[in-house]
């Protein structure tokens, strides 16, 4: 995975590309989060723990 990057910018990356021009030919619409859609994402259960290995950046999950 790379660097976060903020949805704005992917939008009007994409509006970009497309050749217009964001908020003149296209409106960006900020909606707000929807019911039941997650903030965060959990990478382990709560049962379970990161075991770590030889590979600093790699973490498996075990019970």
């Amino acid at each position: 995975m790379g660097d976060p990057i903020k949805i704005v910018d992917l939008a009007e990356n994409m509006i970009k590309l497309a050749g217009l021009e964001p908020e003149k030919d296209i409106a960006i619409e900020f909606t707000g989060p929807r019911p039941g859609e997650k903030l965060h994402e959990e990478l382990f259960g709560d049962d379970e723990k990161p075991a770590t290995n030889r590979f600093e950046a790699d973490h498996a999950g075990g019970a």
